[in-house]
Protein backbone atom coordinates (compact mmCIF):
# COMPACT_ATOMS: atom_id res chain seq x y z
CA UNK A 1 0.00 0.00 0.00
CA UNK A 2 1.27 3.48 -0.57
CA UNK A 3 0.46 6.83 0.12
CA UNK A 4 1.57 10.24 -1.67
CA UNK A 5 1.50 13.57 -0.24
CA UNK A 6 3.32 16.82 0.35
CA UNK A 7 3.80 18.77 3.18
CA UNK A 8 6.30 22.32 3.20
CA UNK A 9 6.94 22.36 -0.58
CA UNK A 10 8.58 19.02 0.23
CA UNK A 11 6.67 15.62 -1.86
CA UNK A 12 6.55 12.63 -0.14
CA UNK A 13 5.58 8.86 -0.88
CA UNK A 14 5.30 6.24 2.10
CA UNK A 15 4.85 2.38 1.30
CA UNK A 16 3.35 -0.03 3.25
CA UNK A 17 5.58 -3.24 3.54
CA UNK A 18 3.77 -5.88 5.52
CA UNK A 19 5.86 -8.11 7.70
CA UNK A 20 4.69 -11.86 9.51
CA UNK A 21 6.10 -11.38 12.61
CA UNK A 22 6.12 -14.84 13.85
CA UNK A 23 6.28 -17.76 11.38
CA UNK A 24 5.91 -20.00 13.67
CA UNK A 25 2.12 -19.64 15.07
CA UNK A 26 0.16 -22.51 13.56
CA UNK A 27 -2.11 -21.35 10.28
CA UNK A 28 -5.52 -20.91 12.57
CA UNK A 29 -3.82 -19.22 15.55
CA UNK A 30 -3.09 -20.75 19.03
CA UNK A 31 -3.94 -20.63 22.20
CA UNK A 32 -2.86 -17.37 23.62
CA UNK A 33 -1.68 -18.82 27.34
CA UNK A 34 0.33 -21.86 24.96
CA UNK A 35 2.00 -19.33 23.05
CA UNK A 36 3.25 -17.48 25.83
CA UNK A 37 4.41 -20.52 27.98
CA UNK A 38 6.25 -21.63 24.63
CA UNK A 39 7.46 -18.41 23.37
CA UNK A 40 8.63 -16.73 26.68
CA UNK A 41 8.65 -19.23 29.16
CA UNK A 42 6.12 -21.12 31.92
CA UNK A 43 6.71 -17.65 34.22
CA UNK A 44 4.99 -15.42 31.21
CA UNK A 45 1.51 -17.74 30.76
CA UNK A 46 -0.55 -15.68 32.97
CA UNK A 47 2.04 -12.90 33.40
CA UNK A 48 0.78 -9.23 33.18
CA UNK A 49 2.37 -9.26 29.40
CA UNK A 50 -1.42 -9.91 28.12
CA UNK A 51 -2.93 -7.43 30.66
CA UNK A 52 -0.08 -4.75 28.84
CA UNK A 53 -1.30 -5.75 25.67
CA UNK A 54 -5.12 -5.58 26.88
CA UNK A 55 -4.30 -2.00 28.16
CA UNK A 56 -2.37 -0.66 25.07
CA UNK A 57 -5.28 -2.05 23.32
CA UNK A 58 -8.07 -0.12 25.64
CA UNK A 59 -6.09 3.03 24.91
CA UNK A 60 -6.52 2.27 21.10
CA UNK A 61 -10.30 1.77 21.49
CA UNK A 62 -10.28 -2.27 21.45
CA UNK A 63 -11.32 -3.81 24.89
CA UNK A 64 -9.50 -7.53 25.04
CA UNK A 65 -11.56 -8.66 28.03
CA UNK A 66 -11.45 -12.17 26.91
CA UNK A 67 -7.87 -12.85 24.22
CA UNK A 68 -7.49 -16.48 24.10
CA UNK A 69 -6.89 -16.96 20.72
CA UNK A 70 -2.60 -15.70 19.27
CA UNK A 71 -3.79 -15.06 15.32
CA UNK A 72 -1.29 -15.90 12.53
CA UNK A 73 -1.71 -12.55 10.73
CA UNK A 74 -0.62 -14.09 7.31
CA UNK A 75 -4.04 -13.80 5.78
CA UNK A 76 -4.92 -10.48 7.26
CA UNK A 77 -1.44 -9.60 5.32
CA UNK A 78 -3.09 -11.55 2.08
CA UNK A 79 -6.56 -9.16 2.48
CA UNK A 80 -4.89 -6.17 3.12
CA UNK A 81 -2.39 -6.75 -0.05
CA UNK A 82 -5.16 -7.18 -2.29
CA UNK A 83 -7.39 -4.16 -0.76
CA UNK A 84 -4.99 -2.18 -1.91
CA UNK A 85 -3.80 -3.65 -5.23
CA UNK A 86 -7.60 -2.90 -5.59
CA UNK A 87 -7.47 0.82 -4.55
CA UNK A 88 -9.41 -0.49 -1.50
CA UNK A 89 -6.55 -0.37 0.68
CA UNK A 90 -8.24 2.72 3.26
CA UNK A 91 -11.96 1.47 3.09
CA UNK A 92 -10.71 -1.90 4.18
CA UNK A 93 -8.67 -0.58 7.25
CA UNK A 94 -11.88 1.08 8.04
CA UNK A 95 -13.60 -1.60 7.92
CA UNK A 96 -11.56 -3.75 10.27
CA UNK A 97 -11.84 -1.17 12.98
CA UNK A 98 -8.13 -0.30 12.36
CA UNK A 99 -6.56 2.53 12.84
CA UNK A 100 -3.48 4.63 11.46
CA UNK A 101 -2.46 1.71 8.99
CA UNK A 102 -3.03 2.87 5.74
Amino acid sequence: MAAKGKSGGVQFSVRWHPILVDRTVGKNGEDRRVYCEVKFGEEFKDSPLGAIDRNEAKRDGAAFANWVHWPNTFQAQRLLLLASQQGKARSTVACLGLSGGV
